[in-house]
């Protein structure tokens, strides 16, 4: 897929957003909270026809104890509003949800009366780790082979959950490592 090079493309999170707000843009990326009250201003603005698509990654959010809330409701917004027959404008929004974690596909896919499509396709072989303690145990071995987290001396910062060296031997061989935190306060915290 090719975007034009006149399309606008936006990140709305935060305080953060153009002047104009969508009106200036034609894709809005934006953080679960942002799209809420996005979602809410169309509404109020009689303005929902000119959506077309909800992506929405990460649709596990939506079990989330602090943030999938907002996203269930604005979700359930979004459905309750095509659903209406007296509608000021015709509103037909296509909503596509990502997720490589989410148990119950079934249901949410019945709740967002979707098609559901799923692959267990992998480009790379997934390794399947628990580290308890100061050990890994590796589950995707036929075994559950055990090895220790090796000892990395660690002068100005504090890691408690021994993340940097769980990554070290990827970094060693010259790799990238992308670590995911649930909280924003958390990732902060783990900065070097």
């Amino acid at each position: 897929m090719k975007i034009s090079a006149q399309c606008q493309m936006t990140g709305f999170m935060g305080a953060e957003q153009p002047n104009g707000g969508l009106k200036v843009c034609d894709v809005a990326i934006c953080t679960i909270e942002k799209a809420n009250s996005l979602v809410n201003r169309l509404i109020s603005d009689n303005g929902l026809a000119c959506l077309g698509m909800v992506i929405v990654d990460e649709l596990h959010m939506v079990g989330d104890s602090s943030r999938g809330y907002l996203l269930e409701l604005l979700l359930t917004k979004l459905i309750f509003i095509m659903k209406q027959k007296n509608t000021h404008e015709l509103c037909h929004i296509q909503i596509l949800g990502m997720s490589a974690t989410l148990p119950n596909l079934d249901v949410v896919a019945h709740w967002l009366n979707a098609a559901l499509y799923s692959t267990d396709y992998r480009p790379v072989p997934l390794q399947e780790c628990l580290k308890i303690n100061k050990q890994v145990i590796n589950r995707s071995s036929s075994d559950d082979s055990i090895q220790s987290i090796p000892k990395i001396n660690l002068t100005q910062i504090v890691d408690e959950d021994d993340l940097i060296a769980l990554c070290f031997e990827t970094v060693s061989q010259h790799h990238s490592v992308l670590i995911f935190c649930p909280t924003k306060v958390r990732c902060e915290k783990l900065t070097i």
